[in-house]
């Protein structure tokens, strides 16, 4: 009765840890230090695991799905905008009193006297 017992445990046992392997979610393996963020993999001492998996490098953060830079643009409701006298430029900020924007049409034609 004993044996009968200890197998049923030892088989009761192994059926639960396949139930439990069988129904977890994959994990990503990832190589050296670089640590899982949702299905990517990031080096820690250069990029960050943010909210939503999302990998976002140096000190950059979240904002509605997308990485932005803190120190040029800021998050409000869900929408990375320009900081400050910064001004849009394609998908960055610039600051028109020191830098042009590259995206810029520039009219070089000279001025009708």
């Amino acid at each position: 009765m004993q044996r009968l017992t200890l197998a049923l445990a030892v088989a009761l046992g192994a059926g639960l840890a396949l139930v439990g392997t069988a129904g977890a979610s994959p994990r990503k393996v990832c190589r050296g230090t670089d640590k899982p963020c949702g299905d990517e993999c990031y080096d820690p001492a250069t990029e960050s695991c943010q909210p939503g998996a999302l990998v976002c490098r140096g000190a950059q953060r979240a904002c509605g799905g997308q990485c932005y830079d803190p120190f040029y643009q800021r998050c409000s409701t869900g929408r990375v905008e320009c900081a400050g006298s910064q001004k849009p430029c394609g998908n960055q900020c610039y600051d028109p009193a020191t830098e042009d924007c590259p995206l810029e049409v520039k009219d070089n034609r000279p001025e009708r006297a």
